[in-house]
């Protein structure tokens, strides 16, 4: 514990709606035995063919809509069943919002608010015509720190990540969409997790060890036993006709339960198109690329996002430091593994990185914010971005000193590659060093995947941190409201910060 500071987690505050015993009872009106009865007499009209393509979830890569598909029975009027990605909001598409992370809404420790969460993301995916999201996650649950994915879940708390589970699952299929919860166990760590370059592989092969035993199956996504190898198997007998009507009824009850066969909206066009000019860019032969206007489904939701809470101030005078407070410089976010294992340099951050990312529609970073809100009240913000002209120390364009100095950190993380130091990025150590030398009421705002390691934690000067984790769209105007009080702090961490590396057991390094 250090004695000096004040921890303070951004946390969402109540919003008007009816209890949570209420909310979390909802559910849709028909029972599942009726939507058993549907999806069995829904089977009796499909040949062997139709239930096979029923059973196989297909993933397209000639620019993909949805990231698997269930597919059609246009015969029967059936439109196939979309999935997509989460876990911070539709990650498909423009006209979109960034939700914060299942961490920062772990945060709150209260089932209604992550409830409200997962009711707008819902919302937002049945607008896009999206019948599945892939979410929540409550895996990892953080056991190796350093963990790529650890800010996707809601934490070590095993109690609180399950409470948040059936909120999640609740309100996302409280409007019509299906939850698919994930990483269930043995999902804690990137390293190593999937890795074909290790010693033995190539032994393994030569041996004769396919990736999919036995056959011929292509190292792809989609490589499946379903399909064609379904087919022969119901064909030779060695897999029966009810347990092929059994793996449909699976597939089907939870739609017709949820009554996607009504009125489900279209499947959005501009989905795929966004999603390819972020993976290939404009100039791509891949696709041929043609954008169209991109259906916005935001609605409210930024209230949703920004209620957060925590400190107050009254200065006038503040000054904004640290390269995690502007716009940023590459515009809107899209997670490029090129930027890994560290962020871009120049820009806040409000979501972690991988399949899952949400592209930003309407950012609100926290030097904007603070410009606005300072302006309204009469004051004024100086600023120093760059880290090399904060840590030598001059602050040459910085007079006089200000009331306040908010330093504003960041640390990335994402699918794919864990964490390779627990520290924060870009040399913050000095940073902060540098800015409490200068002000002697620094506030450290710390954007991150969840644990970092603070050791400026205990200098006098620091006076408050933020742990602000990953808040999504409306970071800007969620931080601004906590530190001037307009949000009432209620939250505490869903994790542990230890004072250095050795109060938690080794973790397997990326490198």
């Amino acid at each position: 514990m250090y004695a000096p500071t004040l921890w303070i987690s951004l946390a969402s505050l109540a919003l008007v709606s009816p209890t949570s015993a209420t909310l979390l009872s909802q559910k849709p009106a028909s029972s599942w035995e009726n939507a058993s009865d549907q999806a069995r007499a829904f089977i009796a009209q499909l040949n062997t063919t139709e239930k096979i393509g029923i059973a196989t979830c297909g993933y397209r890569r000639d620019g993909p809509a949805c990231v698997g598909t269930i597919g059609k029975v246009e015969r029967l009027g059936f439109q196939g069943i979309c999935f997509s990605d989460g876990p911070s909001g539709y990650a498909r598409s423009d006209g979109v919002s960034v939700f914060s992370s299942g961490l920062t809404a772990a945060a709150t420790w209260d089932k209604r608010l992550i409830y409200e969460r997962a009711v707008a993301i819902g919302e937002e995916f049945r607008a896009k015509g999206a019948h599945v999201f892939l979410g929540p996650s409550c895996g990892p649950m953080g056991r190796s720190v350093l963990g790529g994915r650890n800010w996707e879940g809601f934490g070590p708390d095993p109690y609180l990540s399950g409470v948040a589970m059936h909120a999640s699952v609740s309100g996302i299929q409280s409007v019509g969409v299906q939850a698919c919860s994930k990483h269930l166990i043995g999902n804690e760590q990137e390293t190593q997790r999937t890795q074909t370059t290790e010693d033995g592989t190539a032994s393994f092969a030569n041996a004769g060890l396919d990736l999919e035993m036995p056959g011929p199956v292509s190292a792809d996504y989609g490589a499946s036993y379903f399909g064609n190898y379904l087919l022969d198997a119901v064909n030779d007998d060695n897999v029966t006709k009810s347990r092929l009507n059994e793996m449909v009824e699976r597939v089907l009850t939870l739609y017709f339960f949820l009554h996607q066969h009504e009125d489900f909206p279209a499947l959005d066009p501009a989905s795929a198109t966004a999603l390819s000019v972020n993976q290939f860019g404009y100039n791509t032969t891949q696709f041929a690329i043609k954008p169209v206007p991109a259906r916005d489904v935001r609605g409210g939701h930024a209230k949703v996002i920004r209620e957060l809470g925590a400190a107050a101030t009254n200065e006038k005078d503040i000054g904004v430091f640290g390269n995690g407070a502007p716009y940023p410089a590459i515009g809107s976010v899209y997670f490029n593994y090129e930027n890994a294992p560290i962020s871009y340099e120049v820009g806040t951050l409000d979501q972690g990185g991988g399949s899952g990312i949400v592209r930003n529609n309407e950012l609100i970073a926290p030097l904007d914010a603070n410009r606005e809100r300072v302006r309204k009240q009469g004051g004024r913000v100086q600023v120093l971005l760059e880290h090399k002209d904060i840590i030598d120390g001059k602050f040459r364009s910085i007079y006089p000193i200000p009331d306040v100095c908010l330093v504003f950190l960041k640390a990335f993380a994402a699918e794919g590659r864990d964490r390779e130091s627990p520290d924060l990025d870009w040399n913050i150590t000095k940073v902060v060093e540098s800015v409490a030398s200068l002000c002697s009421n620094t506030v450290v705002i710390v954007n991150g995947p969840g644990i970092v390691l603070m050791p400026w934690a205990d200098n006098e000067n620091v006076t408050a941190i933020l742990s602000a984790q990953y808040p999504g769209e409306e970071i800007g105007n969620s931080i601004v409201d906590a530190l001037w009080g307009e949000a009432e702090p209620a939250s505490r961490l869903p994790y542990t910060i230890p004072t250095n590396t050795n109060d938690w057991r080794a973790n397997l390094q990326p490198n």
